[in-house]
């Protein structure tokens, strides 16, 4: 479960990192909108280290336990 959202997750980032280049290109003076995909890719980057942090502590949880 956790490896399917951090596929995810990466998939999204890749995502905005697309949209933060196209809209850089075709209109680079819109600074809101490009930071707020920059944001969001932030976000989205936390997300994937929070759930590689989680499925390490459950990986360990697990071979301890086995």
């Amino acid at each position: 479960m956790a490896q399917a959202t951090i596929a995810y997750l990466e998939r999204r980032y890749l995502t905005l990192e697309s949209e933060i280049a196209n809209a850089s290109r075709l209109s680079p003076k819109d600074d809101s909108a490009i930071a707020d995909l920059k944001y969001r890719k932030l976000i989205i980057a936390d997300e994937i280290q929070h759930n590689r942090r989680l499925a390490q502590r459950i990986g360990r949880l697990a071979s301890s336990a086995g």
